[in-house]
């Protein structure tokens, strides 16, 4: 189940992206009824290519009605879309996942993860761990969009003596709410697929704020281990604080390097307790991890001469 805050936001913004499209379709329609005289020059007695711009105002308005519903069914539901059950679709042998958050690439080969996360982040309390700035940004775009609808409202009922410029001023202010809505879907639905798609791997804190992560970079049925060493916001979730040599799971996701090398290049781990608040679901993902994988953790970590030092430490020869 989604958070509260996730379901009041995920309404604010469902309903801000529908009243967007409806203003579209509005002013479709309120730049088609316009007499011909109060048409721009380029215009008048040219009513295909109006035709056309009223056309795609509606078109436009109606894809924004899709975000719109999804949004609002999540709000309303408190669930988001299931996932398909990866283990359905996995070929034999080891499986890794080929999706790469940092620069997003998707690439082709259809790879799995050996261990998948299936963890609904909970989007307000990662922020607040890893971007204690973006919960404001998100607060900042439910604000803006019902400014924006009153702003493009105010001019179309005000009587403008240029229509054109009217429709330029909405365009602006629709396409200046819109771009940051876009990316803002974009990011959270990548951070979202991490944690759903993403790979369980064994933790150890080693510092304050500081975790090493094991990894095996492999693509196939071989040995690549490698340990990253990173800092992770673990001061700022509402867990316990770990200890130092206490033990996290972490969901990682894999950086393609050479397409015809036998490992990746790098991985990218997050600790669970970063990403939800959902004490039996980091449970969960704790105990999915095999005590294997913990062992092999403690060894690849006696292999290193400084346990604190932060990058990606590769423990197999090119």
């Amino acid at each position: 189940m989604l958070h509260p805050l996730d379901r009041f936001i995920r309404f604010i913004l469902g309903a801000g992206v529908g009243l967007l499209g409806l203003l579209v379709i509005l002013a479709s329609g309120y730049l088609a009824i316009l007499p011909d005289n109060k048409l721009p020059g380029a215009l008048r007695g040219n009513g295909d290519i109006l035709a056309l711009i009223c056309l795609a105002q509606v078109l436009l308005g109606c894809l924004l009605f899709w975000p719109s519903w999804i949004l609002l069914r999540a709000s309303f539901t408190g669930k988001l879309k299931e996932h398909p059950d990866l283990e359905d679709a996995v070929p034999a042998g080891r499986k890794h996942l080929d999706l790469i958050i940092e620069n997003h690439e998707y690439n082709a080969p259809q790879t799995y993860a050996s261990n998948p996360g299936m963890l609904e982040v909970n989007i307000s309390y990662y922020l607040k761990c890893y971007h204690p700035w973006g919960n404001w940004l998100l607060w900042s775009l439910t604000i803006l969009i019902p400014l924006a609808i009153a702003a493009a409202s105010w001019l179309f009922t005000h009587a403008p003596k240029d229509p054109m410029k009217t429709s330029q001023s909405v365009a602006a202010i629709l396409g200046g709410i819109t771009m940051p809505l876009g990316f803002a879907f974009t990011y959270i639905r990548q951070i979202r697929d991490k944690f759903r798609n993403g790979d369980i791997v064994p933790g150890i804190v080693v510092g304050d704020d500081l975790v090493a992560v094991r990894a095996n970079l492999s693509k196939d049925e071989n040995q690549y281990p490698a340990v990253k060493i990173l800092r992770q916001p673990l001061s700022r979730s509402c867990h316990r604080p770990p200890a130092i040599y206490d033990r996290v799971a972490a969901i990682a996701t894999y950086k393609e390097g050479d397409p015809e090398s036998p490992h990746w290049r790098d991985f990218y781990p997050q600790v669970v307790q970063c990403c939800t608040k959902n004490e039996k679901e980091i449970e969960r993902v704790f105990q999915s991890i095999p005590q294997g994988e913990w062992d092999a953790l403690e060894r690849c970590l006696q292999r290193l001469p400084d346990k604190t030092a932060i990058g990606l430490h590769l423990l197999f020869e090119e």
